[in-house]
């Protein structure tokens, strides 16, 4: 999960009967179905492929200024079927540090990511990937070796043997009247709970809202140690936690805005 920027605004109401509506919501929904039935697809078709042989022994890169171009030395028999079929061209073996990722604000699990190393000289081009973790088919990813980072990452699904909770702590979310404005405090625990046999590094992402408007003021009251970005808000921990260890940690902010207004977004 990828969090989002979250700003805060002024409420201003919709005037409804000034816009035309059409059933296009209902097509693109209709529209947005077909490639999920295509992935389940494209998984079945991985799973019958990946013991297939591989011309990676047969296989030459010639590289130019421009491109690279792959020469396999052997013939392929293709079936003309009208499915895809996938051939593997070549066979790398890369260094990878393993660690987990979590957005408790939006999904509870956490997610073991392997962040790739030594990557730029493979040639290899962007799209969609096969996952594969200890021989088990994981899902899709999307390959991007544009990027400028020397660590590509990698996700390798959920791990449900780390227990995540985050909870918001009511007392503080009671909204108090001083003077012309609203004083409101907003705080969060998060609980980590590792119960595998080992120690594993996560990395957990939240975050505090950003003001769009002079006269609503956001205070981060306690990060709770995280590493703050005041740009987009966003609060990241890196722990380490051993075998069957839980750790808690929370975070506090206020939010202060006049009292006459309503505030979208909190």
């Amino acid at each position: 999960p990828l969090i989002t920027p979250w700003y805060l605004d002024f409420y201003r109401p919709e005037i409804y009967g000034a816009r035309g509506y059409s059933d296009a919501p209902s097509q693109a929904l209709s529209n947005m179905a077909m490639p999920m039935e295509q992935s389940e697809n494209s998984k079945s078709d991985s799973n019958n492929k990946i013991a297939s042989s591989t011309a990676a022994n047969y296989t030459t890169v010639l590289q130019t200024q421009l491109t690279a171009e792959f020469d396999i030395s052997i013939p392929y028999t293709i079936p003309s079927d009208g499915k895809a079929h996938l051939i593997s061209i070549q066979d790398y073996e890369l260094p990878a540090t393993y660690h987990y990722y979590a957005v408790p604000k939006l999904d509870n699990d956490a997610f073991l990511t392997a962040d790739v190393n030594a990557w730029e000289d493979l040639n290899l081009l962007p799209g969609n990937a096969n996952i594969f973790f200890q021989g088990s088919y994981v899902g899709q990813s999307y390959l991007d070796p544009s990027g400028t980072k020397d660590t590509m990452p990698i996700s390798l699904g959920r791990d449900k043997s780390i227990i995540i909770k985050r909870e918001k702590v009511k007392d503080y979310s009671k909204p108090k009247t001083i003077g012309d404005n609203v004083k409101q405090s907003f705080a969060y625990t998060i609980t980590i709970k590792n119960t595998k046999k080992e120690p594993i590094d996560i990395k957990i992402i939240d975050q505090y809202p950003i003001s769009q408007q002079g006269k609503i003021e956001v205070a981060l009251d306690d990060a709770g140690g995280a590493t703050i970005n005041a740009v987009d808000g966003k609060l990241s921990w890196s722990l380490n936690l051993a075998a069957n260890e839980e750790r808690k940690i929370q975070f506090s902010f206020t939010v202060k805005y006049p009292k006459d207004q309503i505030v979208s977004g909190l």
